[in-house]
């Protein structure tokens, strides 16, 4: 008889598979074992695939929303706002340097505060004010352009002036959303 049969397992034996198989034998791994694993490692990553598009649809999706609904013509007048802006309960009013188009780096600091606030339940709208109107005249008499009137359906009126940027707009908005609120820079409306 063959002593080397009946020597105990070793704990490498034992590691590799738990059943004696030593390396180099094939008693517990076989190919379906590979391809379940395999299939296993394709499924989780097609899931994480899918959850990431369904992410980037989601913020994709309100930002051309966004774009198409509010970056449109623009407004002639803040009393335009009672037609475009009904269904809203904030906007963000766009006033580009005179004689120049809106900076882009501008629009996206405006999106990116426009989402943040709808990722809240406030229904935004984004608009820019025609600079051959009385009402972009008049505020930039009072604060010079390139700013940002945010009004809020039932609060007020305030503006960023100068660093336009998604943080100060949410200040801005915040600062609008109190009843009678008053403009720091001075642009917009008048308090009552």
């Amino acid at each position: 008889m063959d002593n080397n049969r009946l020597k105990p397992l070793s704990s490498v034996n034992q590691t590799e598979g738990g059943s004696g198989c030593g390396p180099g034998c094939n008693c517990g791994g076989t190919k379906s074992g590979k391809k379940g694993k395999a299939i296993i490692c394709l499924v989780v990553a097609l899931a994480a695939v899918i959850v990431l598009a369904h992410a980037t649809t989601e913020n994709t999706g309100g930002n051309v929303q966004t774009n198409l609904s509010l970056w449109g013509k623009p407004l002639a007048s803040l009393v335009s706002l009672n037609d475009v802006a009904a269904q809203k309960d904030a906007v963000f009013i766009y006033l580009p340097a005179k004689g120049q188009e809106p900076n882009e780096n501008v629009k996206k600091e405006i999106e990116e505060a426009a989402g943040k606030a709808q990722s809240q339940g406030t229904k935004m709208g984004l608009f820019v004010l025609d600079e051959g109107s009385k009402d972009y005249a008049n505020v930039t008499s009072r604060a010079p352009a390139p700013c940002v009137l945010v009004i809020v359906k039932g609060g007020g009126t305030s503006v960023t002036v100068t660093n336009i940027s998604e943080v100060n707009l949410l200040k801005s908005l915040v600062m609008a959303s109190r009843p009678s609120s008053c403009s720091s820079g001075g642009c917009g409306q008048s308090c009552q």
